[in-house]
């Protein structure tokens, strides 16, 4: 087979953030009275992958569709700082093999999320090398089958 590049998501497959979301998720809605408890570990890997809608439906199904897009706007404020500045859990190997991947195709990442939440990974991990360009529903509005 011939190949002219090599498409990666972020979550599940870069790295694991899991952890590092649910911390701040959790400092993002401390104050939102209408929120019961934070998601945990466990919840946000059920929701990884969906987009904000299906997610923020499946973690607070009583919350208005309104108050769903503005707590999740609030929690990816805080996710993106603290991952920038934190990281998440990168695979074993996932240098090395991005720098030989890099030397024989060029890269790409896309992935269902917020604008920033790549330029986290790649700067908090100092991944830009590695990485041609990337791609997300939070740049384009359209889910990753569509931005592939």
């Amino acid at each position: 087979m011939q190949y002219d590049g090599i498409l990666f998501d972020l979550d599940g497959t870069l790295w694991d953030a899991t952890e590092a979301i649910a911390v701040s998720w959790e400092l993002a809605l401390q104050d939102a009275p209408d929120v019961e408890a934070p998601p945990t570990r466990e919840h946000l890997e059920q929701v990884m992958g969906m987009t904000a809608e299906d997610l923020m439906a499946k973690l607070y199904p009583h919350l208005s569709k309104e108050r769903h897009m503005e707590l999740f706007d609030r929690c990816c404020q805080v996710e993106n700082t603290y991952l920038r500045e934190h990281g998440g859990v990168l695979y074993p190997q996932l240098e090395e093999t991005l720098e030989a991947l890099s030397q024989k195709l060029p890269l790409f990442i896309v992935s269902n999320c917020n604008a920033e939440y790549i330029p986290c990974f790649l700067d908090a991990h100092h991944m830009h090398s590695y990485f041609q360009d990337w791609e997300c529903i939070g740049r384009t509005g359209k889910q990753k089958r569509e931005n592939i």
